[in-house]
């Protein structure tokens, strides 16, 4: 199994999964066949190695950056904008992760701050 990443988004993923067997997923190419594989390399792909982290890897690190962030201020909470701004991110990212976090029972909300889960 081969894994590429292409460094721009603007080529036509559907087009190349359409034509060459391609799995797309999260901006990851996959395909299984080595001549599929050189083909992708030549339009430009990127071989992702083994222990390089994929995409679906990082919203478990971006959780855990998230529920630090929060235990730093315990008392006064901090609202979704400045956990933003503190791991330099736009908040918008961070509201699946968040409200992920909070069905776990790992952070817990109030009003518009969110605060670490209660020992």
């Amino acid at each position: 199994m081969y894994k590429l990443k292409h460094p721009t988004s603007k080529l036509d993923w559907r087009e190349h999964a359409y034509k060459e067997n391609v799995f797309v997923k999260g901006g990851i190419a996959t395909c299984k066949e080595a001549t599929t594989f050189n083909y992708l390399r030549n339009l430009g792909f990127i071989p992702i190695e083994e222990d390089e982290p994929t995409p679906e890897e990082k919203p478990k690190e971006l959780e855990d950056k998230i529920v630090e962030v929060i235990e730093e201020e315990p008392k006064q909470g901090l609202t979704l904008s400045e956990i933003a701004s503190k791991l330099e991110m736009h908040y918008v990212r961070l509201a699946r992760p968040i409200k992920k976090l909070i069905e776990l029972g790992k952070v817990r909300k109030d009003d518009k701050s969110y605060f670490p889960k209660e020992s």
